[in-house]
């Protein structure tokens, strides 16, 4: 008798995986000592021990929570105490979780039952009493297919396309987990410190980024310095950049009509050639796909944003990549201006993201790579004894203002003296002064800037065109 139990994922990191277990128990969780182990960082949501399965002093098989605190849900509903299972059940661990199907060997039916489905159905035609029983248990199990597709149907209608939702989480979720061996962290050493940014493979020799950062990643190269990509959570994958390059757009002295600037640097997307290959590469969005934007539209980025975190954000020796998801708040043209698709080449959205984080891929729930992560909003901050220090620096200017316009006999407006104080403040070195003192911090609009995927192509073409004519 097959006493084995078959494990499919449905959903989570280990979707359309299976697994046979022979063992009497079988425990599921992230901790390491689990039967069925899940993801500890991507399959959020499930505990170090969630639930199990056993087998009791019948012979019959249970299903137990574990002390999760997100629940365990059988067949779309919470169990809160031991519940027998019998044929095919689905799990989900924590509202929103993975989604497991398990199959329990036949004949091993509740406790008490003396044949599980298969086993009565062999003796229906034997005895007169099993059809009456077998009705019974086709209408429960039809019951109970229509719930678990009713379940199923539910948890989709949250949304289509992608709109929210949390199977939208999900794929996002899956999209990152499939593609985190393709994202690079950039490590520029320059005279300044050591630069690092984000970069993400779009072939197995380019990894796409931005042209702030493939343009001191050149200037490293020209110098006769070294610079890196180092694979996220496999640092042993360090690839040398042999070249880096971007639009010469990338920096120009661009206005509209009216004399005003863009809202953040045009132009903005470069890529890295490396020695080597990359394991994984990334999928760039369609033109129509591109052309569909529009606000609302759900996104994630993986990257490393460092600027300002704890630790720095990022272990350069080992690094490991951040996801955030959030959604497009507006595609325009650079200067925020709507415009026709051919321009609009400015994504803005609400991913929490600071510097390190520079060359992230922005995906949606497709798996379509859509914008390259560029700049934020940011505004300055400075802490409460810096600022101390700046008030009592303005009071002892505006003090020596006063006494050498009294000394001069002269009476200073308050615009004059505004404009002295300024200019005493500008030559003070031993202090800090706003500018000095100031460091760079989110807003709290949270409105970001990503560049639109499509300027990639221009790039890659030219990669390519030299490639081919050196005969490589």
């Amino acid at each position: 008798m097959d006493t084995s139990i078959t494990i499919r994922h449905l959903t989570g990191t280990l979707k359309g995986k299976e697994q046979v277990i022979t063992a009497q128990e079988a425990s599921l969780g992230t901790g390491p000592g689990n039967t069925v182990r899940l993801d500890p960082v991507w399959d959020k949501g499930v505990s170090i021990n969630h639930a199990r399965l056993f087998r009791d002093a019948s012979g019959g098989w249970v299903l137990e929570d574990a002390g999760s605190g997100t629940g365990t849900f059988l067949n779309g509903t919470r169990i809160t105490t031991r519940r027998p299972v019998t044929g095919s059940i689905v799990l989900e661990l924590g509202h929103g979780g993975p989604k497991i199907e398990v199959m329990l060997p036949a004949g091993q039916g509740l406790p008490g039952a003396s044949a599980g489905p298969r086993a009565a159905g062999a003796g229906a035609g034997r005895q007169g009493t099993g059809g009456g029983l077998m009705k019974v248990m086709a209408i429960a199990a039809l019951i109970a297919v229509l719930g678990v597709a009713a379940f199923f149907f539910m948890g989709r209608s949250g949304g289509s396309g992608s709109s929210g939702g949390s199977d939208t989480d999900t794929k996002l979720q899956q999209v990152a987990k499939s593609y985190e061996e393709g994202i690079g962290l950039v490590i520029i050493p320059t005279e300044e410190g050591t630069v690092t940014a984000t970069a993400w493979a779009v072939t197995p020799t380019m990894f796409a980024t931005n042209a702030h950062v493939a343009s001191p990643a050149r200037e490293c190269l020209e110098n006769g310095g070294t610079a890196y990509v180092v694979i996220n959570k496999h640092p042993e994958q360090r690839f040398r950049i042999k070249n880096a390059i971007f639009p010469s757009r990338f920096g120009a002295d661009l206005t509209s009509i009216d004399g005003k600037g863009p809202a953040t640097m045009p132009y903005d997307v470069g890529l890295l050639v490396i020695e080597g290959h990359a394991n994984v590469t990334l999928r760039l969005a369609s033109p129509e796909k591109l052309r569909s934007l529009d606000s609302g539209h759900r996104v994630a980025f993986l990257g490393f944003p460092a600027e300002g975190l704890a630790g720095h954000g990022v272990d350069i020796h080992n690094p490991v990549a951040t996801m955030q998801s959030g959604i497009l708040t507006a595609t325009t043209d650079f200067w925020l201006a709507q415009s026709a698709f051919e321009n609009r080449l400015l994504l803005q959205h609400n991913l929490p993201i600071t510097g390190g984080a520079s060359g992230s891929p922005m995906f949606d729930a497709s798996g379509d790579v859509i914008g390259v992560i560029s700049s934020g909003n940011m505004v300055g901050t400075m802490d409460f004894g810096q600022w101390a220090q700046v008030q009592q620096a303005k009071k002892t200017a505006l003090e020596q203002v006063r006494q050498s316009a009294k000394a001069a006999g002269q009476a200073l407006t308050p615009e004059e003296e505004k404009k002295k104080v300024t200019e005493a403040m500008s030559r003070i070195d031993h202090l800090p002064v706003p500018v000095g003192v100031m460091v760079r911090a989110p807003s709290a609009a949270l409105v970001n800037f990503a560049q639109r995927i499509d300027m990639l192509q221009e790039l890659i073409s030219l990669v390519d065109k030299a490639g081919a004519e050196k005969g490589s």
